[in-house]
């Protein structure tokens, strides 16, 4: 299981350019938390980029591409540096493709800039990404019961009926929520999703991983090794097992998709 939260891209400090972009669609949209306010380049040339600059250097672990229309095939890779003209590169590395997120994770490390960078497949195609992640990636010691993971589909759309049957709908999105549940966490765990508690709140969303080869997931075809974006539904409780010398923790995670 992974976790990826503090983003850098939504500091106000942070700069971002772009090799191009459609005038209705500008980079700085990556800075909106939404999935639908969508950077979008122009289709004129096969390459394109996004620098982040966060105004001094930062420590990360990871580079999230999430909402994307971006080929298996197509290379999209990131480069990190603490010059401007990235004339000095201090780590580089292909991101990992699935059909809605590109991920990098590597050691944690301080630096100023990052660089995506796009090869199309074809010059004329508008390469689109809806939300750019530069944070921390966190891989909790203790898993959650996967024998007890809950998850459901919520559907927020509206129906009506007038005196003579029919029905008429509003629609609306639907999204999904989870319940993940820990039990016998040890404290530093418990701390630090504490810590994520309080930065995120129940409004700033993050990213989520379950990988069952990792992890043991045999089915839960809806979530497996899919990178869920999501925010806390409510501050979890905490209650507390285990004698003074050793005290561990159990909760349940509840989790609902950030649209």
């Amino acid at each position: 299981m992974k976790m990826y939260w503090n983003n850098l891209v939504r500091l106000g400090t942070t700069a971002l350019t772009a090799s191009s972009a459609q005038s209705t669609l500008p980079v700085t949209n990556l800075q909106n938390a939404h999935r639908d306010a969508v950077w979008q380049s122009l289709g004129t040339s096969s390459t394109e980029w996004i620098v982040s600059d966060f105004g001094a250097a930062l420590k990360a672990s990871s580079v999230v591409l999430f909402a994307h229309n971006l080929l298996e095939a197509e290379s999209v890779t990131i480069q990190l540096s603490n010059t401007a003209d990235f004339s000095v590169i201090d780590y580089t590395a292909r991101m990992q493709w699935s059909h809605k997120a590109l991920v990098a994770i590597f050691p944690e490390r301080s630096f100023r800039y990052c660089r995506v960078n796009i090869t199309k497949s074809v010059s004329t195609k508008l390469a689109q990404v809806g939300v750019l992640f530069i944070g921390e990636c966190v891989v909790p010691i203790e898993a959650p019961d996967f024998a007890g993971v809950k998850w459901q589909v919520n559907d927020l759309s509206s129906n009506q009926k007038t005196l003579n049957g029919k029905l008429f709908s509003d629609v609306r999105p639907s999204y999904r929520s989870w319940t993940l549940p820990f039990t016998d966490v040890r404290a530093a765990q418990a701390d630090k999703l504490c810590e994520m508690y309080v930065e995120n709140g129940t409004h700033e969303p993050f990213f989520l991983q379950i990988q069952d080869a990792v992890d043991g997931v045999q089915s839960n075809a809806d979530i497996r090794d899919e990178v869920l974006y999501v925010i806390f539904q409510k501050l979890t409780e905490q209650s507390i097992t285990g004698s003074d010398d050793t005290l561990l923790f159990q909760y349940n995670m509840q989790l609902e998709e950030y649209l």
